[in-house]
């Protein structure tokens, strides 16, 4: 559910977007196609913890990669900007699932990085709880009334 959530999020607003173990994070960062992507970001994630179910809410916490490709020779420094851009891709997603009723999202943390999982690849991580806004449905036994 959630997984389809975000790739449908992604793909329709034009962005690349894969799913995959966090052992195929590195092999989605060199082979997503950025140029084909919207902006040439691409939107990457995996499921971090086991999911859940909570009183009949399904929950996962979810890692969301926004992802871009950087020049050869840079600096931290220098990709500040593009990560804060990727971040704000990151923060409409937030925003979108609050305003829904399908998914709540809660404990919302932020990684950064750069050229860690491929070369030239800048990225921005949301680390986020994901709960099933409806609970699974229970069947009420009716007694047979005489």
């Amino acid at each position: 559910m959630f997984v389809d959530y975000i790739l449908a999020w992604a793909r329709d607003r034009g962005y690349s977007a894969v799913y995959g173990s966090p052992e195929q994070v590195n092999e989605m960062l060199t082979s997503v196609p950025f140029a084909d992507s919207k902006d040439g970001t691409a939107v990457i994630m995996h499921l971090v913890t086991n999911s859940e179910t909570v009183d009949g809410h399904d929950r996962a916490v979810m890692a969301v990669y926004f992802a871009s490709l950087c020049p050869f020779d840079f600096d931290g420094e220098s990709l500040l900007p593009e990560q804060e851009r990727l971040k704000g891709i990151g923060k409409e997603l937030l925003n979108d699932i609050r305003r829904g009723n399908v998914i709540t999202a809660d404990s919302a943390r932020w990684q950064y990085g750069y050229d860690d999982y491929a070369e030239n690849v800048c990225w921005v991580c949301l680390r986020v709880t994901l709960t099933a806004a409806a609970a699974d449905c229970v069947p009420l036994e009716i007694p047979d009334v005489q």
